[in-house]
């Protein structure tokens, strides 16, 4: 506790931590427990176009996708979805999360 001029203040509260994101001279996101803020600009300017602001809770909310699902709703050269057959959906899966554990296998490498 600290003593400020009206009286005794609690100095008990958890610092808040924020969270920074820049594309060279530009700040794109601004991140804190609660919210994130995101902007983005005109090409090749410092004019912003649109501000996002999100709650972080909404954030947890958002449903992920996987490298497979992307890659085939991405689509192919006429802008139209794919569809890749269950075996190569399996590799892609299984390369997409040694990636995130960062231990690819030698067999992945060779298939890359």
């Amino acid at each position: 506790r600290e003593r400020d001029l009206t009286g005794w203040m609690s100095l008990s509260r958890k610092p808040q931590v924020t969270w920074y994101g820049w594309d060279g001279d530009r700040l794109t996101t601004i991140q804190n427990d609660r919210t994130r803020i995101q902007t983005i600009y005109q090409p090749g300017s410092f004019t912003p176009l649109i501000r996002v602001e999100t709650a972080t809770g909404e954030l947890a909310k958002t449903q992920r996708r996987s490298l497979a699902d992307t890659l085939q709703q991405s689509g192919g050269e006429d802008g139209g979805s794919v569809v890749f057959p269950p075996v190569l959906v399996q590799m892609l899966d299984r390369l997409e999360s040694e990636i995130l554990a960062d231990r690819v296998s030698e067999e992945s490498r060779r298939w890359l």
